[in-house]
């Protein structure tokens, strides 16, 4: 049960951040988009499949 709630937490954190994130930073596309905000993510201690699975279940995160 504990460990659900932290990764709740865990996972809303990492939507905030990236969330704050997007509106600095600049892409070409999509694919440019999402390589930013893996690399500041990852530089940020998160895991790669966390990252993976925030980013590809928030298309608006990818919206401009």
């Amino acid at each position: 049960m504990l460990d659900e709630v932290d990764d709740e937490a865990y996972v809303a954190e990492l939507k905030k951040l990236l969330a704050t994130k997007r509106r600095s930073v600049k892409a070409e596309n999509d694919y440019e988009l999402r390589q930013k905000l893996t690399k500041y993510a990852l530089g940020r201690g998160f895991g790669y499949e966390v990252i993976r699975r925030c980013i590809d279940g928030a298309d608006e995160l990818l919206e401009d």
